[in-house]
C-alpha cells in the first residue's frame, strides 16, 4: 500500500501556527496607540521643562543684572585704597569712602582703615594748600540725636589721626551729620552700609 505524502500538509500547518504566534506576539492597535500617547506626553513634558528652565535662567540673569548694575552701591562714588585721591577731590569736590570703619558703637578706628587715612595724609602733605572738612554720616539705626553725636566724634577721631600723621590742625575741620544726609535707602542693609560713610570735602583755600 502506497503511503500518502503529507509533507505539504505538515508545512501548511506549520506556517499557520507561525502566523498565529506572530499575531499573538504583535501588539494590538490599542497598545500601539497607547504607546504613541505616552511618547507624545513625554515629548510635551520635556518641551515644557525646557521652556521652564529657560524662563528661570532669564529671571536669574535679570536679577543678577539688577544686583550688579542697579544696586545701591552704584548710587555714590565710593573711593577705596590706592585711588588717586587728589584727582577725585579736584573733580568731585569731595572724597566719599565707606572703608573707614570703627569699632561697634565706638569711636575707635579699626586698624584696617589706617591705609586710607595714611593716603589722605600723604595727599595733604603733597598739596599743602588743601583744607578739608571731615564729615561723618550714619544710617538711621538708633536714636537720631545719638547718631548725630556719634558721627561728630567719629569725624573728630579721623581728624585726630590725620593730625598725628603730621597734618596741621588748622587745615582740618570735623563735622557730624548723623542720619540726616542719606545717599541710599535705609530700608535695606546695603543702603544702610553705604550711608555709614566718611566724606572729605574740599574747602576754599585760605
Amino acid at each position: 500500500m502506497k503511503h500518502q505524502d503529507r509533507t505539504e500538509e505538515h508545512l501548511t500547518a506549520f506556517f499557520e501556527q507561525l502566523k498565529a504566534e506572530e499575531q499573538l506576539q504583535s501588539p494590538s492597535f490599542s497598545v500601539v496607540y497607547e504607546r504613541a500617547l505616552i511618547q507624545q506626553r513625554r515629548r510635551r513634558l520635556l518641551r515644557y521643562f525646557g521652556l521652564g528652565l529657560l524662563l528661570v535662567t532669564i529671571i536669574i540673569g535679570a536679577w543678577q543684572y539688577e544686583k550688579c548694575f542697579n544696586s545701591p552701591e552704584k548710587e555714590v562714588p565710593i573711593i577705596r585704597a590706592s585711588t588717586n585721591y587728589y584727582v577725585s577731590l579736584m573733580e568731585d569736590g569731595k572724597i566719599i569712602t565707606n572703608d573707614i570703619h570703627f569699632e561697634y558703637n565706638d569711636v575707635q578706628i579699626k586698624v584696617a582703615s589706617a591705609v586710607i587715612i595714611q593716603d589722605i595724609a600723604k595727599m595733604m602733605k603733597k598739596h599743602p594748600e588743601l583744607r578739608l572738612s571731615i564729615e561723618g554720616h550714619t544710617d538711621n539705626t538708633g536714636p537720631t540725636n545719638y547718631n548725630l553725636m556719634l558721627s561728630k566724634v567719629r569725624s573728630e577721631a579721623v581728624m585726630d589721626a590725620l593730625i598725628k600723621l603730621g597734618i596741621d590742625k588748622d587745615r582740618l575741620f570735623a563735622k557730624g551729620f548723623g542720619e540726616t544726609r542719606p545717599t541710599s535707602s535705609n530700608e535695606i542693609e546695603a543702603g544702610r552700609q553705604l550711608n555709614r560713610r566718611v566724606e572729605f570735602v574740599l574747602l576754599d583755600e585760605r
